[in-house]
């Protein structure tokens, strides 16, 4: 229940974000005009300019060199470079959220205190709380680019890819069972990993903004011992859905989004209800089958 309650706040947060980012000076009937991302120092964001279609290219291929990239590291054991990576890709997606509703000074100055806080002293509710101001700084990104039809294509395709990278291949295992033992989870976490100092046994789900699971492998010892019970969701299970759902709300307004959002959080729901216990899922397919329910009502 707290997991399926803060995948609807990042979503609902991340659907905030995205019409604060959308200029209604500029915009009119058929057009949406965004506001440009903020200007973190003397670096300024700006989203891929390429087409719609070819934005499920653009992202399919970032999850495939992503997670390449983070094998990499898990492999040799990289972890002053994973938590580098990981601190820059948190403060800049904070910044992006923050920068909606204060000046991009306050959002670069609060953004870098909260992921150097996640990174350094990680705790349950530092974890979480930012966690909730990545993904809508993700959306302010890729929203714009992408169509509903899109958004639904690229859902589609990772849910696939989540099923065999999970079920399959079991990369995802890895890469998760890397990011836990160095405290630095890109997804939310309930429970005791990021407080110990090392790993221990635990029930996980493919983080980053890619690719999902959802608990821990038959092989090991079961997650569930006194003082040991963990819950988490990957990044990935609760970016992509708001991807459709902020295309949904550009073209079809809020009640549309909202629809998306129900459906999503509801086959979110039906997998967390249904699993058992000590094992991984994955969560796309479930999550893509709600939201694609969700998004053909807010067409009829």
């Amino acid at each position: 229940m707290i997991l399926i309650f803060l995948f609807l706040t990042a979503q609902t947060l991340g659907l905030i974000v995205i019409h604060k980012y959308i200029d209604q000076a500029k915009s009119s009937a058929g057009t949406t005009v965004f506001k440009d991302l903020p200007a973190i120092g003397p670096f300024v964001l700006e989203r891929p300019d390429i087409a719609p279609a070819h934005a499920i290219i653009l992202l399919s291929v970032a999850v495939l060199v992503g997670t390449f990239l983070v094998l990499i590291l898990a492999k040799f054991k990289s972890v002053l470079l994973w938590k580098t990576w990981y601190f820059i890709a948190v403060a800049t997606t904070i910044t992006i959220s923050l920068t909606a509703f204060v000046n991009p000074t306050a959002g670069v100055v609060t953004a870098v205190i909260l992921s150097l806080w996640k990174i350094i002293r990680p705790n349950v509710i530092i974890h979480n709380a930012t966690e909730l101001l990545v993904y809508p700084g993700l959306a302010a990104i890729f929203v714009p680019i992408l169509t509903p039809t899109t958004a639904a294509g690229l859902l589609v395709a990772i849910s696939f890819y989540d099923v065999y990278a999970v079920n399959k291949s079991k990369h995802m295992v890895s890469m998760a069972q890397f990011q836990i033992r160095t405290r630095t989870f890109a997804g939310l976490c309930l429970g005791n990993p990021l407080v110990a100092k090392t790993a221990t046994t635990t029930q996980l789900s493919q983080p980053s903004a890619t690719h999902s699971q959802k608990t821990q492998s038959q092989k090991t010892p079961s997650p569930y011992q006194e003082g040991n019970r963990t819950a988490v969701l990957g990044g990935g299970d609760i970016g992509f859905p708001l991807l459709l759902a902020g295309t949904v709300l550009v073209s079809n307004g809020i009640a549309g989004a909202a629809l998306v959002v129900i459906g999503s959080s509801t086959g979110l729901g039906a997998l967390l209800f249904a699993a058992s216990k000590g094992k991984f899922y994955p969560a796309m397919p479930g999550i893509t089958l709600g939201g694609l329910l969700g998004l053909t009502l807010a067409i009829l």
